[in-house]
This record gives C-alpha cells, sequence and structure tokens, in this order.
C-alpha cells in the first residue's frame, strides 16, 4: 500500500509540475518579446524536431519549403495543409519545443484561418506564420519582381480571425512581410507591417532577397521596435566559424528576436555526395 501510496503521490507531483510549466505558446512569446537574438531551427518532421531539441535549441520553425520538400512536392500548396497539420503533430510529439508553422497563406481566406488555428491548437503547436502572397502562393526566391501581393484589408482579415479563433491566449500570429522580397518597397514594407500590427499581429516577419543586411536594418530602424521582428537569414548571414552568424550582436542592437534557420539544403548536398554514403557500401 505504501508503494501503491507513492506512486500515486509521484504522479500527482509530476502532473503538477507538468500543469505548472509554461505552455509552448507561452514559450513561444517569450522568445519573442526577449531581449536577446533568438533563434528558431528549421524542422519538417518527427526526426529532424528531436534533433533540433537534442542540439539545444529553444524553438522550431516548421518550414514550409522543408516540409513540401520532406513529401517530395513544391512549395507551391501542393501538400495540403491537413498534411501538414499531421506533419506537426509527430513534430511536437518528439519533444516539448515551441513550434512556429510557416503557414504560408493561411491556406486560403479567413475561414481557413480559423480552422487552422484550432487545429494547431488542438496539437500543442505554439504559432502560426503567415504571409501576404496570393494563394496558392509561390516560392519567394524565384525570378522576377513585383510579385503579386495580397489585398491588405484581405491579409488583416486574415490576421484578426486567427487571433478572434485562438483560445490560448499566448497562441502566436505572426504577420509575413513580403514586400521587400517581392520587389514592391521599403514603403510598402512599413505599411503593411503596421496594418498588421494594428490587426493584432503578434510579431512582424521581414524577409529579404539581398545578402546584406542593409534592407532589414533599414526596415528596423525605421520600425522602431513597435513589435517584435522576426528574420529569416536565408542569405543574409554568413555564418563564422562555429557556426554563429556574423552581424548577431548588430541585429539584436535593432530590436531583432527570432532568426528562423533552415538546413534542408545542407541535408539534400550532404546525400548526394558520394563522400558521405554509408561506409558499408563501398
Amino acid at each position: 500500500m505504501k508503494s501503491t501510496d507513492g506512486t500515486l503521490s509521484s504522479t500527482r507531483d509530476q502532473a503538477h509540475e507538468r500543469a505548472a510549466a509554461p505552455s509552448r505558446a507561452a514559450k513561444l512569446r517569450a522568445m519573442l518579446h526577449s531581449p536577446e537574438l533568438e533563434f528558431l531551427m528549421e524542422a519538417h518532421n518527427g526526426l529532424s524536431a528531436r534533433i533540433v531539441k537534442e542540439a539545444g535549441y529553444k524553438g522550431i520553425w516548421a518550414s514550409g519549403l522543408s516540409i513540401s520538400a520532406q513529401f517530395g512536392v513544391r512549395d507551391n500548396n501542393e501538400a495540403s495543409w491537413t498534411q501538414v497539420v499531421d506533419m506537426l503533430e509527430f513534430m511536437a510529439d518528439a519533444g516539448d519545443l515551441p513550434i512556429l508553422l510557416d503557414g504560408d497563406t493561411g491556406y486560403g481566406n479567413f475561414n481557413n484561418m480559423r480552422r487552422l488555428v484550432r487545429k494547431l491548437e488542438q496539437r500543442g503547436i505554439a504559432g502560426v506564420c503567415i504571409e501576404d502572397k496570393q494563394f496558392p502562393k509561390t516560392n519567394s526566391f524565384l525570378n522576377g519582381e513585383r510579385q503579386p501581393l495580397a489585398n491588405i484589408e484581405e491579409f488583416v482579415g486574415k490576421i484578426a480571425a486567427g487571433k478572434d479563433t485562438q483560445t490560448d491566449p499566448n497562441f502566436c500570429v505572426v504577420a509575413r512581410v513580403e514586400a521587400l522580397i517581392a520587389g514592391w518597397g521599403m514603403d510598402e514594407a512599413l505599411r503593411r507591417a503596421e496594418a498588421y500590427r494594428l490587426a493584432g499581429a503578434d510579431a512582424i516577419l521581414i524577409h529579404s532577397k539581398s545578402s546584406k543586411p542593409d534592407e532589414i536594418l533599414t526596415f528596423t530602424r525605421e520600425w522602431a521596435r513597435r513589435s517584435p521582428v522576426v528574420i529569416v537569414p536565408t542569405r543574409l548571414l554568413q555564418h563564422a566559424d562555429g557556426g554563429v552568424p556574423q552581424g548577431r550582436d548588430q541585429h539584436r542592437d535593432m530590436g531583432e528576436s527570432p532568426g528562423a534557420c533552415g538546413r534542408v539544403r545542407h541535408a539534400v548536398r550532404g546525400q548526394r555526395d558520394p563522400r558521405h554514403r554509408d561506409i558499408g557500401q563501398r
């Protein structure tokens, strides 16, 4: 009987500790508002999510490009949103890190956004980032300037729908401004970012095709810390020895909080390189 009581007591204590621990959404919100430059590492399935956790990162960027790639389809909404959500469930089960989904355009209109937020919360996903492109989306790095963008009022409606739907107050909706990378210019980027902030977006993600930080630094200077800023250093940051991005202090000082880093291209190169094949086959 004593052993049983001890087991029951231990179980209750563990349940109490879990209840007292911050939710994944609360962890992501804390990262967004951190005074330090935080990092989310890309993951696209359960295995890569476990690797990110074991590598010591504090959060996961569930990249739309990488999730599409692991399905073997283009980054063009060819994978359905339900397939993406199913994969996120495996990723969430692989650890306890907060996951920010790269949710493309929200997979449709404001009604699709409502349903997406409900399903993400049911699976313990901490937040979603949606971009102001038209549905179905095109990859931001396709050649050509002036890619079409969504109507501002329509996109504001999606943000508001997501915020109205969430039940966890810490669930985060991040608005990704594509004006710079799509060739619309700085004034348009700032105009859109402010509209999205006023609609309730918890943070602004700003993206650039440039390999130099000038555009991003100009944006953050003009933005003046109105809300958290997220960057995706696809071409922006070069890595110094030890994998630490150059310019880290500079970006922290400009008020940027998380940076989302992807590694799927390195994995593809590794698999194609015969030097990395199983030594037992040689």
